[in-house]
C-alpha cells in the first residue's frame, strides 16, 4: 500500500499509534526500524501518536488541515 500511495503521488502520512505502549529504548529502536524501512520513500512524514496522552494529535490535525486547505 505504501508503494502504491507513494508512486501515485497521493498525499499521506504514516501515523504510528500506541506510542505510549513502548518504553523509551524500545520506542527509539522502533522509530529507527521504521525510518530504515521508509528510506526509499523520500519525503514521507512519520507521526508518532498516543491516544492516551494526546501526543502527536496536534501534528495529525495540522496535516489534515493543510490537506483540506490545499484542496480549496
Amino acid at each position: 500500500m505504501l508503494r502504491f500511495l507513494y508512486e501515485s503521488n497521493a498525499p499521506f502520512v504514516i501515523v504510528l499509534t500506541k506510542k505510549d505502549k513502548l518504553k523509551k529504548t524500545a520506542y527509539e529502536k522502533r522509530i529507527d526500524e521504521v525510518m530504515d524501512e521508509l528510506e526509499k520513500f523520500d519525503g514521507v512524514e512519520l507521526i508518532p501518536f498516543s491516544a492516551i496522552n494526546g501526543e502527536g494529535l496536534d501534528d495529525v490535525k495540522q496535516v489534515i488541515e493543510e490537506y483540506i486547505n490545499d484542496l480549496g
